[in-house]
């Protein structure tokens, strides 16, 4: 099956915010709010650590514009996307502008990839606070921030208009048998990319180490 709904809100940086660290077990999160217009906001809640910890984060730092299209020239606002590999649409194991990185060692980064079946050695283990850290580093200077892009589910669902919210901006594809694998698809992951007043892009992306990209055309574990 795949996610009810799946899209791109393009906005304006308004503020990032934690949750408060409590003992309950409780999934954390990172929380970005962005303004899509004059008279409208839209937050996200991004998973950064579970219970057991098993999170798994990427940060690239220099993402290549030219793979950034469509997406790039579209509009503020909250857009729908098709899951295919012309809409703008980001898939952890098949997008090349999250598969293979700029750089002298691109050739040696992809080749390492293809050997390790699904780009495992981009991936890093959470501890502690490292991958909320890192999300919030993307806004630690805001007047620098110039466009914020948020890829996952919008809500509520199904979608009659701008969202309140994204949800799900994670690796939504290659979930074990489970109450979670009947919303897998291809092409359907979320993450945060941002351009900044340089035109330089960053992303962040996450994904459960019960997870794997080793995933067939349906989205599930090969």
């Amino acid at each position: 099956m795949a996610l009810d709904e799946y899209g791109v809100a393009i906005g304006d940086f308004v503020r990032f915010t934690r949750d408060s660290v409590d003992d309950f077990g409780r999934y954390f999160h990172g929380h970005i709010t962005i303004r899509v217009s004059p008279s409208q906001t839209i937050a996200s809640a991004i998973d950064v650590n579970k219970p057991d910890g098993g999170v798994q984060y990427f940060h690239p730092t220099k993402l290549d514009p030219a793979r950034f299209n469509p997406v790039s020239g579209m509009a503020n606002g909250y857009q729908q996307l098709a899951r295919n590999s012309s809409s703008g649409a980001l898939d952890y194991k098949r997008n090349p502008l999250i598969a293979e990185p700029l750089g002298c060692g691109a050739l040696i980064y992809v080749f390492i990839n293809w050997i390790t079946g699904g780009h495992q050695n981009i991936w890093t283990d959470n501890v502690g606070t490292a991958a909320l850290d890192h999300l919030e580093s993307m806004f630690a200077t805001p007047a620098n921030v110039r466009k914020v892009y948020l890829f996952g589910a919008p809500y509520p669902v199904p979608h009659t208009g701008l969202p309140q919210g994204i949800h799900d901006v994670h690796c939504n594809q290659g979930d074990p048998a489970g109450p979670f694998q009947h919303l897998d698809a291809i092409w359907q992951d979320g993450g945060v990319i941002v351009k900044y007043t340089d035109d330089h892009l960053e992303g962040y992306f996450v994904k459960f180490q019960t997870q794997t990209l080793n995933t067939n055309d349906a989205g599930l574990p090969a």
